[in-house]
């Protein structure tokens, strides 16, 4: 009965940058910034904003991953397969939510898994990025969603945290795979 009363209520919510999400949120902050309270950015020119950060962002990992070990080098083993899976399975999702925008309920709960599946990954040695993980993944749980002035902090550390899985699953995306398809 809840449900119901909820999505019925769905028109009824305020349609200001703290309901947007993902990729086009950037261009919102730019109109709100630009034209104050209840203006809107252009839903294209927000979602290429977002994009070319998230690229930037990806691009920026993947160079400092050459010069700073900020990835885990993983064990080839069976034990880490399920760790893998799932981290895919949550990240992808939430990558495919955070694009599509306007998703705002349940994705909270596919970066915090996929976080802490990423944290349950076997690596060969200690991990120190494991810390700013975590803290990462409670700055976004807290601050991303409707929290006003702390709202684009969270949205920043999403950018970051789901630039910083892309690459991970660009360099590992043999041993994923390779993970997904043994799973019995």
């Amino acid at each position: 009965m809840v449900c119901i009363i909820d999505i019925r209520n769905v028109s009824y919510f305020p349609s200001d940058a703290q309901n947007f999400f993902g990729s086009p949120i950037f261009g919102e902050y730019l109109s709100f910034l630009a034209y104050g309270p209840g203006s809107h950015g252009n839903l294209f020119i927000s979602q290429a904003l977002g994009l070319l950060f998230y690229l930037l962002t990806c691009k920026a990992f993947a160079k400092i991953s050459r010069i700073i070990k900020i990835y885990p080098v993983i064990y080839d083993s069976k034990s880490n397969n399920k760790p893998l899976v799932l981290f895919s399975i949550n990240f992808l999702i939430f990558i495919s939510c955070y694009f599509a925008g306007l998703n705002i309920d349940y994705r909270l709960v596919f970066i915090a898994a996929a976080t802490l599946s990423f944290l349950n990954i076997e690596a060969e040695q200690d991990f120190w990025p494991s810390i700013c993980l975590t803290l990462a993944i409670l700055i976004i749980l807290y601050t991303s969603y409707n929290t006003y002035i702390l709202q684009p902090i969270g949205d920043f550390f999403i950018l970051f945290t789901i630039s910083y899985f892309t690459v991970f699953f660009i360099k590992e995306r043999i041993r994923i795979f390779n993970s997904i398809f043994s799973i019995k």
